[in-house]
Protein backbone atom coordinates (compact mmCIF):
# COMPACT_ATOMS: atom_id res chain seq x y z
CA UNK A 1 0.00 0.00 0.00
CA UNK A 2 1.44 3.59 -0.53
CA UNK A 3 1.67 6.13 1.59
CA UNK A 4 -1.47 8.29 0.29
CA UNK A 5 -3.80 5.36 0.36
CA UNK A 6 -2.23 4.29 3.84
CA UNK A 7 -3.01 8.21 5.12
CA UNK A 8 -6.31 8.17 3.26
CA UNK A 9 -7.68 4.97 5.50
CA UNK A 10 -6.47 5.88 8.64
CA UNK A 11 -8.01 9.92 8.17
CA UNK A 12 -11.18 7.67 8.97
CA UNK A 13 -10.61 7.55 12.10
CA UNK A 14 -7.69 10.23 13.07
CA UNK A 15 -9.69 12.24 14.37
CA UNK A 16 -10.68 9.81 17.23
CA UNK A 17 -7.04 9.43 17.98
CA UNK A 18 -6.28 13.51 17.87
CA UNK A 19 -9.21 13.92 20.95
CA UNK A 20 -7.46 11.57 23.38
CA UNK A 21 -4.79 13.59 23.14
CA UNK A 22 -6.49 16.99 24.38
CA UNK A 23 -4.21 18.11 26.53
CA UNK A 24 -0.85 18.01 24.29
CA UNK A 25 -3.17 19.32 21.42
CA UNK A 26 -3.84 22.66 23.88
CA UNK A 27 0.24 22.82 24.85
CA UNK A 28 0.47 22.54 21.54
CA UNK A 29 -1.49 25.60 20.29
CA UNK A 30 -0.09 27.81 23.33
CA UNK A 31 3.42 27.49 22.49
CA UNK A 32 2.55 28.00 18.99
CA UNK A 33 0.72 31.41 19.56
CA UNK A 34 3.10 32.97 21.62
CA UNK A 35 5.57 32.73 18.06
CA UNK A 36 3.21 33.93 15.98
CA UNK A 37 1.93 36.89 15.29
CA UNK A 38 -1.19 38.63 14.02
CA UNK A 39 -0.06 39.62 10.59
CA UNK A 40 1.92 36.44 9.59
CA UNK A 41 0.96 34.18 6.47
CA UNK A 42 1.07 30.67 7.83
CA UNK A 43 1.48 27.20 5.88
CA UNK A 44 0.52 23.88 7.84
CA UNK A 45 2.05 21.49 6.16
CA UNK A 46 0.42 17.53 7.22
CA UNK A 47 -2.41 19.05 8.77
CA UNK A 48 -3.85 16.14 8.59
CA UNK A 49 -7.89 16.74 9.71
CA UNK A 50 -6.96 20.29 10.43
CA UNK A 51 -7.29 20.38 14.31
CA UNK A 52 -4.21 22.51 14.19
CA UNK A 53 -5.15 24.98 11.57
CA UNK A 54 -8.60 26.00 12.68
CA UNK A 55 -7.28 26.59 16.32
CA UNK A 56 -4.23 28.99 14.84
CA UNK A 57 -6.16 30.47 12.30
CA UNK A 58 -7.54 33.55 14.99
CA UNK A 59 -3.91 34.34 15.33
CA UNK A 60 -2.89 35.34 12.20
CA UNK A 61 -3.34 37.41 8.72
CA UNK A 62 -4.22 33.34 6.98
CA UNK A 63 -3.10 29.99 7.21
CA UNK A 64 -2.69 27.58 4.56
CA UNK A 65 -3.44 24.19 5.59
CA UNK A 66 -2.07 21.29 3.55
CA UNK A 67 -1.84 17.61 3.18
CA UNK A 68 -1.20 14.86 0.27
CA UNK A 69 -4.16 13.24 1.28
CA UNK A 70 -7.25 14.42 -0.08
CA UNK A 71 -9.50 12.34 2.37
CA UNK A 72 -7.13 14.07 5.01
CA UNK A 73 -8.27 17.85 3.40
CA UNK A 74 -11.81 16.78 2.89
CA UNK A 75 -12.25 16.41 6.98
CA UNK A 76 -10.26 19.14 7.80
CA UNK A 77 -12.31 21.85 5.52
CA UNK A 78 -15.33 20.51 7.69
CA UNK A 79 -13.84 21.87 10.66
CA UNK A 80 -13.66 25.29 10.54
CA UNK A 81 -15.30 28.17 8.25
CA UNK A 82 -12.54 30.66 9.40
CA UNK A 83 -12.27 33.15 6.31
CA UNK A 84 -8.39 33.27 6.66
CA UNK A 85 -8.28 29.30 6.61
CA UNK A 86 -7.14 27.83 2.71
CA UNK A 87 -6.86 24.23 1.70
CA UNK A 88 -4.41 22.35 -0.23
CA UNK A 89 -3.48 19.20 -1.53
CA UNK A 90 0.55 19.43 -0.96
CA UNK A 91 3.35 16.97 -0.52
CA UNK A 92 5.77 18.58 1.37
CA UNK A 93 8.99 17.00 -0.40
CA UNK A 94 7.67 18.81 -3.83
CA UNK A 95 5.55 22.30 -2.80
CA UNK A 96 4.38 23.93 -5.52
CA UNK A 97 4.12 27.49 -3.65
CA UNK A 98 6.31 30.39 -4.94
CA UNK A 99 9.65 31.33 -3.30
CA UNK A 100 9.36 33.69 0.13
CA UNK A 101 5.80 32.95 0.71
CA UNK A 102 5.06 32.14 4.25
CA UNK A 103 6.16 33.75 7.24
CA UNK A 104 5.79 30.73 9.22
CA UNK A 105 6.17 26.87 8.40
CA UNK A 106 4.41 24.28 10.69
CA UNK A 107 4.73 20.40 11.17
CA UNK A 108 3.61 18.21 13.92
CA UNK A 109 4.44 14.87 13.93
CA UNK A 110 5.51 14.62 10.36
CA UNK A 111 8.87 14.96 9.68
CA UNK A 112 9.64 11.66 11.11
CA UNK A 113 7.41 10.05 8.86
CA UNK A 114 9.01 10.72 5.29
CA UNK A 115 11.71 9.16 3.78
CA UNK A 116 14.17 12.00 3.27
CA UNK A 117 14.12 14.82 6.12
CA UNK A 118 16.39 16.90 4.07
CA UNK A 119 14.47 17.18 1.14
CA UNK A 120 11.31 18.23 2.77
CA UNK A 121 13.50 20.78 4.79
CA UNK A 122 14.62 22.36 1.53
CA UNK A 123 11.45 22.61 -0.16
CA UNK A 124 10.46 24.43 3.23
CA UNK A 125 13.21 26.68 3.23
CA UNK A 126 12.31 27.97 0.18
CA UNK A 127 8.89 28.92 0.38
CA UNK A 128 9.86 30.21 3.60
CA UNK A 129 10.97 34.22 3.96
CA UNK A 130 14.28 34.62 4.73
CA UNK A 131 13.19 35.96 8.22
CA UNK A 132 10.62 33.24 8.72
CA UNK A 133 10.39 30.35 11.37
CA UNK A 134 9.70 26.56 11.36
CA UNK A 135 7.40 24.97 13.94
CA UNK A 136 8.38 21.30 13.82
CA UNK A 137 7.46 19.34 16.68
CA UNK A 138 7.71 15.49 16.60
CA UNK A 139 7.57 12.17 18.05
CA UNK A 140 10.75 11.38 19.54
CA UNK A 141 11.64 8.45 22.29
CA UNK A 142 14.27 6.94 24.08
CA UNK A 143 12.44 3.55 24.10
CA UNK A 144 13.59 0.74 22.01
CA UNK A 145 10.17 -0.35 22.05
CA UNK A 146 8.75 1.75 20.39
CA UNK A 147 11.45 2.15 18.13
CA UNK A 148 11.02 -1.11 16.89
CA UNK A 149 6.93 -1.03 15.21
CA UNK A 150 7.66 2.27 14.29
CA UNK A 151 10.63 1.45 12.28
CA UNK A 152 9.08 -1.48 10.91
CA UNK A 153 6.14 1.04 9.33
CA UNK A 154 9.29 2.85 7.64
CA UNK A 155 8.82 5.76 10.22
CA UNK A 156 12.45 7.44 11.45
CA UNK A 157 12.52 6.91 15.62
CA UNK A 158 14.67 9.68 17.20
CA UNK A 159 15.15 11.12 20.29
CA UNK A 160 15.74 14.73 21.45
CA UNK A 161 19.03 14.95 20.23
CA UNK A 162 18.82 12.69 17.41
CA UNK A 163 16.29 15.24 16.32
CA UNK A 164 17.43 17.64 17.00
CA UNK A 165 21.10 16.88 14.63
CA UNK A 166 18.53 16.73 11.55
CA UNK A 167 18.42 20.09 11.59
CA UNK A 168 22.04 20.82 11.96
CA UNK A 169 22.89 21.28 8.11
CA UNK A 170 20.43 23.79 7.03
CA UNK A 171 18.82 25.21 10.12
CA UNK A 172 19.78 27.42 13.56
CA UNK A 173 17.58 25.40 16.15
CA UNK A 174 16.29 28.44 18.63
CA UNK A 175 14.29 26.16 20.99
CA UNK A 176 14.15 22.23 21.40
CA UNK A 177 12.77 20.84 24.41
CA UNK A 178 10.01 17.82 25.44
CA UNK A 179 6.68 18.89 25.02
CA UNK A 180 4.96 19.68 28.40
CA UNK A 181 1.62 17.50 28.94
CA UNK A 182 2.61 14.67 26.38
CA UNK A 183 4.83 11.51 26.13
CA UNK A 184 7.27 11.11 23.70
CA UNK A 185 7.40 14.56 21.67
CA UNK A 186 9.71 17.25 21.06
CA UNK A 187 8.99 20.85 20.93
CA UNK A 188 11.60 22.26 17.84
CA UNK A 189 11.51 25.49 16.56
CA UNK A 190 14.31 26.69 13.58
CA UNK A 191 15.57 29.52 11.25
CA UNK A 192 16.96 28.73 7.78
CA UNK A 193 20.46 29.25 7.54
CA UNK A 194 20.67 32.10 5.20
CA UNK A 195 23.90 30.20 3.63
CA UNK A 196 22.92 27.03 3.13
CA UNK A 197 20.07 27.85 0.48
Amino acid sequence: MNKIKFWNRIARTYNENQERTAAEYDTLIDLMKKNIQINDSVLELATGTGTIAARIAPYCAHIEASDFSEVMIEKAKQKSNAKNLTFSIQDMTDLTYPENTFDVVIVVNGIHLVDDPQLVFRNIQRVLKSDGILIAPTFTTNGNLVKIPMRTLGFHVWTEKEYRQQFSKLWHVTACFPLPNAKNSTFLIARKKADKL
